[in-house]
């Protein structure tokens, strides 16, 4: 919202200013060569002291912005860093209940009254500085149209024969109109000036550090290797579809800047559903991240972690978000308008499936997501997941909030989105449908038990684990892991 106005207020108060600037600049060139040919062609002398007077506005009312530049530019730099104060307003709103739960009403309302009373302070000064920047060339229009008046109607008096009343009415005109244009190209100019914090927003903004080209690279990267390997497997085996034999591969990955050096290789074939368990704070989410392409390896990193590159990834985030709007438009987000994966009574299937209550589907009005419990907001951000129906889901800890009987739907799910290669699909179709994979985090025995493959990851690396080892979740896990079957997931 704040990029929108901004870019609303530099179109209106500076490129059209601008425009309108060069075009008063224009007239005001006019109006000079009109004053100073129109004594020749009468027979007169070019009026040096009324064309002085035109310049004489150009160097004091520019001497002006130039003095006033520093004082201007800090109170509008002020009034609006003085502005987060709706945005601490703002914020104390939406955190109401936490700010009621630890009794700090009355020092969060001393805050932002504190805050407004700065603002408005602000406001003022700025609004200040800015009318006496418009006096300045007023004034100055006055005084110097003012003292020509008396310094050319006394040459007329006393020199008559070389300065005629009409020529110096028209001088007198013409000044007047040389003044006006002064007077309106400088207060364009502080118009423009006044642009100067949302043009600063901007620039900051677009200037913001971007992993663009890193992911750029990181894409070509997995297109060649996808395309080598698909060739690869294209020769080895004419009977197989080289896409779809393709395998999530990491050998000898670093996905944190903790890990050792590591040997290790593991291969996730597509059409599997994975669980990565592990000790608490061992990397599960930082490897999730990478899988599901939400974060990229750093340029010093050694080792492959390569993801076909035909595959539609979907990274789901800890924690449920939605976007306003209704909840069937959340739901569908992921799909293209007028697919057939966002019919609605697809949508309702996979709600039910999961659990959701039907009439949760159809709240309606703008406060429907706060009459959300956070257990069906996590199912509605996994069904929105399974709806947009992509090849390949990443979930951090879909069942963490979960009571047990919503894990087991929740599993069930994902299983049927990975055997069937998509849910609610037409399964006599499901030869013409890509594999689907899934790969989740899990701290929770009953969700790892349903697992396909576990992979186990902590300081010292990630390694494909064998079923048996999940009778020891819940264990300390102490010993060296090469030589130990006990393992935790806390």
């Amino acid at each position: 919202m704040a990029i929108t106005r901004d870019a609303t207020e530099l179109v209106h108060a500076g490129y059209l200013k601008v425009l309108q600037l060069l075009d008063n600049f224009a007239r005001l060139i006019l109006v000079i060569l009109f004053q100073a040919s129109l004594s020749p062609v009468f027979g007169r002398n070019i009026p040096y002291v009324a064309m002085s007077a035109s310049f004489v506005f150009a160097f004091v009312l520019l001497t002006a912005v130039k003095l006033r530049e520093k004082m201007t530019s800090k109170v509008l730099k002020a009034c609006d860093e003085s502005q987060t104060a709706f945005d601490y307003v703002v914020s104390s709103v939406s955190c109401y209940p936490l700010i009621a739960d630890f009794r700090t009403r009355s020092q969060t309302v001393a805050q932002c009254e504190a805050r407004i009373k700065h603002f408005n302070g602000d406001v003022i000064r700025s609004g200040q500085v800015l009318a006496n920047n418009r006096y300045v060339a007023k004034h100055l229009c006055i005084t110097i149209v003012s003292l020509y008046t008396i310094y050319g109607s006394r040459l007329v008096i006393e020199t008559p024969e070389e300065h005629s009343l009409g020529a110096f009415l028209v001088n007198l005109g013409a000044l007047a109109a040389i003044g006006d244009y002064w007077t309106t190209i400088y207060e364009d100019l502080n118009d423009v000036q006044t642009t100067l914090p949302s043009l600063l927003r901007i620039v900051s903004f677009m200037n913001k550090p971007t992993d663009m080209s890193e992911r750029m690279h990181f894409n070509r990267t997995r297109r060649s290797s996808t395309s080598d390997l698909r060739q690869k497997s294209l020769r080895q085996d004419l009977h197989n579809i080289p896409l779809d034999t393709l395998q999530i591969t990491m050998d000898s990955f670093k996905f944190s800047p903790t890990l050792t050096e590591l040997n290790s290789k593991i291969n996730i074939s597509q059409g599997s559903l994975v669980c990565l368990i592990g000790p608490h704070s061992g990397g599960k989410s930082s490897l999730l991240g990478y899988l599901g392409n939400a974060a990229l390896p750093a340029a010093d990193c050694k080792g492959t972690l390569f993801i076909p590159s035909h595959l539609r990834c979907l990274h789901i985030s800890p924690g449920a978000m939605f976007y306003p709007g209704t909840l069937m438009e959340n739901l569908t987000f992921g799909v293209k308008p007028g697919d057939d994966d966002g019919r609605q009574s697809r949508v309702v299937k996979i709600c039910s499936n999961l659990g959701l209550r039907r009439e949760i589907l159809f709240l309606d009005g703008e406060d429907w997501m706060s009459r959300l419990s956070s257990g069906e907001a996590q199912l509605l951000s996994i069904a929105r997941a399974l709806i947009a129906n992509p090849e390949m889901i990443c979930i951090h800890q879909p069942t963490a909030i979960l009571n047990d009987a919503s894990t087991v739907r929740v599993m069930k799910a994902l299983k049927q989105y990975v055997g069937q290669r998509g849910i609610c699909q037409d399964p006599s179709a499901i030869g013409l449908r890509r594999p689907r994979t899934c790969i989740f985090t899990s701290a929770r025995v009953e969700a790892a038990e349903h697992a396909d493959v576990l992979i186990y990851v902590d300081n010292q690396g990630a390694r494909e684990v064998a079923r048996h080892h999940l009778e020891n979740i819940g264990q300390t896990w102490t010993n060296n892991p090469a030589s130990s079957d006990k393992y935790s997931c806390l």
